[in-house]
């Protein structure tokens, strides 16, 4: 009995490792999570939150990534600021351009995890 239930903690504990293993390197939210005020020729604000996964992130502050669709353009950013040891935050200024679907895409490229990103998509009406 004591060596299933040994053979069962090992399982368990490989599983979470594995689990652990293939883990983002940081977690990438936005705030508002859902622009409600997107209409053309409209200027939104949007808060990119990185939170950081490793206490000793080998990458810089400013080490991240913007893609946006093209209906939408960056009018101005407050650039990448550390708020706590595990974040760092960006607020841009978007102006929409057209309608449809937007997209702005977030992403950093961790040499130790890969690439973490996030995405908020929202709807652009006339």
């Amino acid at each position: 009995m004591k060596k299933l239930l040994f053979v069962f903690i090992v399982a368990v504990i490989a599983v979470v490792g594995m689990g652990a293993d293939e883990s983002f390197a940081c977690h990438i939210t936005f705030n508002p999570v859902n622009p409600e005020a997107a209409q053309v020729g409209g200027i939104i604000q949007v808060e990119a939150i990185v939170t950081l996964e490793h206490r000793r992130c080998v990458l810089e502050d400013d080490d991240v990534q913007v893609e946006l669709s093209e209906n939408i353009k960056i009018l101005s950013e407050t650039g990448w600021e550390k708020v706590n040891a595990n974040e760092i935050h960006n607020t841009f200024e978007i102006e929409v351009l057209k309608p449809g679907e937007a997209t702005l895409r977030v992403y950093r490229d961790c040499s130790k995890k890969g690439i973490s990103e996030g995405f908020l998509t929202f709807q652009v009406v006339k």
